[in-house]
């Protein structure tokens, strides 16, 4: 199963709920989306941006929770020109 956060938050300001400022809705919906998938046996790729250490534990929480495994990978463009 594949989880964006990016397509989780465009449907979330698509909607009639949604204000502009959406602060962690998405990595919250998609943190419950994730758990309920891994505890189905299904695996779960997530991709969020997780500059903060808050997101990084959070994600890691939720495999602590279904008792599953992790595997962080983290992309970095070395040319900041491009980037």
């Amino acid at each position: 199963m594949y989880v964006r956060i990016d397509s989780i938050e465009q449907a979330i300001r698509a909607s009639a709920i949604a204000s502009p400022s959406l602060d962690d809705v998405g990595y919250r919906v998609a943190y419950g989306v994730a758990e309920r998938n891994l505890r189905i046996d299904r695996v779960v790729s997530a991709d969020p941006v997780n500059p903060l250490q808050s997101t990084r534990d959070a994600w890691l929480n939720v495999a602590k929770r279904v008792e599953g495994k992790t595997v962080g990978i983290e992309v970095s463009c070395s040319d900041l020109n491009q980037h």
